[in-house]
């Protein structure tokens, strides 16, 4: 069995990591859905210098500039992981790969040329009892600078999770070993969905194309029918490097993600996997992996996608439900905000008890030259003309 993590001697500002032995023990797990196993271990290899220009994770090959640029390397002083930044301030990453970690690196290296920045994390945690072969196998860090120029893939969520079928084929990124045992560059490989265990992971790869230790905690992709992607895996664990590993399913993760660090990481979804598109629901890149822009730039400038309505209206056509507080026993919402939406109260006072929108701004038409508003419907805001007889004329 393989936990893929890469054990290194790792100096942080740019030393050269040497992979250790892969770890024995095997975590026990249920049965899968296509009945695979995995196979006796050999030893990993140590770094043996630049590979060649082609070289993959297993199977695959390296990225270009700017490919992936949300996949990144999460590093501490004795261990290797891969990660993906699902936030400006966060990335999530494997609990087997522990909490002592010290920087983030994002680039297509973890040293040299490749290696674009170097950002500390604030503090980081680990799922309570994740780990390989739990389906639970999920950690974060807080940055200690947030990252916002560089483009991120959203979560799989609700809805979407049905793309997610046997034969279906994803994309694995990380900085992990490729077959001649040499890690540190950002590689890719296409492979297909293969079952799901019983702990809620899925397998994926096989055949000579999948991760590798240093792999771990790195994401896997996957397309939708509008041409967008979404990160819905985290590298877990598997047998020989390419016989196929097994992810985390990140959906699992988001309560737990949202809860502990603070942050809304679903702009389109609750954490639960609700529909619910926020303002964020648009612009996800159509092409993350082609590599457009420059570092310089933040990896920015691809093609993105109009507002979102993978499970359902966008959050402009949602009405009142994606924008009010508060909905009246007669059905309308109760946000005098939203009157530009077809469902809201028509009197939002007398239908919601008196508490409307706390300003005429957004709802009323027209704003006299000494800041009031001058809708006579708007008189009860504190910020509403006295005299809209005098002041609007």
């Amino acid at each position: 069995m393989r936990r893929k993590s890469s054990f290194v001697v790792l100096l942080l500002l740019g030393g050269c990591p040497s992979a250790s032995g892969r770890l024995p023990d095997s975590p026990s797990i249920g049965a899968e859905v296509d009945g695979g196993s995995t196979g006796p271990e050999p030893d990993s290899d140590s770094w043996q210098g630049e590979p060649p220009a082609s070289s993959p994770i297993i199977g695959g090959a390296a990225v270009p500039e700017c490919g992936w640029p949300s996949a990144v390397g999460v590093v501490s002083e004795t261990d290797l992981c891969s990660g993906t930044l699902l936030h400006p301030q966060l990335v999530v990453y494997a609990a087997h790969c522990g909490d002592g970690i010290a920087q983030v690196r994002f680039g297509e290296s973890l040293q040299g040329p490749g290696l674009q920045r170097a950002v500390p994390v604030e503090h980081c945690e680990v799922y309570p009892g994740g780990g390989p072969g739990s389906g639970d196998d999920f950690a974060f860090c807080r940055l200690g600078s947030p990252v916002d120029d560089v483009p991120i893939v959203p979560p799989l969520m609700g809805c979407e999770l049905d793309v997610l079928v046997p034969g279906v084929e994803v994309t694995l990124v990380g900085f992990g070993h490729d077959e001649w045992g040499d890690s540190g560059r950002k590689r890719q490989v296409v492979a297909p969905v293969v079952g799901f265990t019983e702990a809620g992971e899925v397998k994926i790869g096989g055949d000579g194309v999948d991760t590798c230790q240093g792999d771990s905690g790195g994401p896997a992709f996957v397309p939708l029918a509008d041409g967008s992607w979404r990160v819905f895996g985290v590298t877990s664990w598997g047998g020989v490097c390419g016989s196929g590993g097994y992810d985390a399913l990140l959906p699992a993760a988001m309560p737990w993600l949202e809860a502990r660090s603070g942050l809304d990481l679903t702009p389109c979804h609750d954490a639960h996997g609700v529909w619910a598109p926020g303002p964020d629901c648009i612009g996800f890149p159509l092409q993350p992996g082609e590599g457009q822009g420059t570092w310089l730039e933040g990896c920015g400038g691809g093609a993105v996608t109009g507002t979102v309505e993978s499970c359902g209206a966008s959050a402009d056509a949602a009405g009142c439900r994606a924008h009010c507080e508060r909905q009246a026993p007669a059905g309308c919402w109760c946000d005098a905000a939203c009157t530009e939406h077809g469902d809201c109260c028509s009197d939002v006072h007398e239908a919601c008890g008196g508490a409307p929108a706390p300003s005429c701004e957004g709802s009323c038409g027209e704003q006299a030259s000494t800041g009031c508003w001058c809708d006579s419907d708007c008189e009860l805001y504190d910020d509403c003309c006295p005299d809209f007889d005098l002041t609007c004329v």
